[in-house]
């Protein structure tokens, strides 16, 4: 039998919760006023045909038109800042943090690894930007200390590399200056002995 092929995890465009188990809308079929809605709440982000978002998050996207319509008299469009479904979800992975251990994004004086981590985390959420409301379950966090931890070792090698081969260049480039070499001037004691009788007998 041929190996079984690991689903894709649908995760809500607005508030990101996983979608696998739960009941889902395909954007591009939703009303047209909704999209428009919803474009202006996950702005930068693009819809695309693949894109789904969860049964709360449409009914908030529902409920805020419907509220605006009653309250504009030339019927404009509603808008609006964001308003997720769900708020307890892990901004990674789409799982719920509810009685689940999660980590909050530092922002506040972050260490060297903290920083790492949140460009790991801004990298795989984007183009959306981190927040103090995202949420990190403990797995996904875990992963992303993993990962700035390798990338730190493999940047901490490169600046060793480097600086050796920067050393060896500045030898390199060093001029070779000659040593004076010292011959000793001595005269052998025999050689002396010989001139010495020489000198007697004459």
């Amino acid at each position: 039998m041929p190996p079984s092929v690991k689903s894709r995890r649908i995760l809500c465009i607005n508030c990101n919760v996983c979608l696998n188990t739960f009941r889902r809308y395909l954007v591009h079929e939703l009303n047209t006023r909704v999209i428009s809605l919803l474009s202006e709440w996950i702005s930068p982000v693009i819809i695309t045909e693949e894109d789904y978002i969860c049964e709360r998050c449409n009914e908030l996207l529902m409920s805020s038109i419907n509220q605006q319509l009653t309250t504009s008299c030339d019927g404009a469009q509603a808008s609006g800042s964001s308003q997720p479904g769900r708020r307890q979800v892990c901004s990674i992975c789409g799982r719920s943090t509810l009685n689940r251990q999660s980590h909050s994004i530092v922002f506040d004086n972050p260490s060297e690894e903290q920083r790492q981590i949140n460009a790991l985390i801004q990298t795989k959420i984007a183009p959306r930007q981190i927040s103090l409301s995202d949420r990190i379950c403990h797995s996904c966090w875990m992963k992303c200390k993993r990962d700035a931890m390798r990338i730190e070792q493999v940047d901490e090698a490169r600046r060793v590399s480097t600086t050796r081969e920067v050393d060896l260049e500045t030898r390199d480039s060093e001029p070779i200056t000659s040593q004076s070499v010292h011959e000793s001037l001595e005269v052998p004691s025999e050689v002396i002995a010989t001139a010495t009788d020489t000198y007697t007998w004459t």
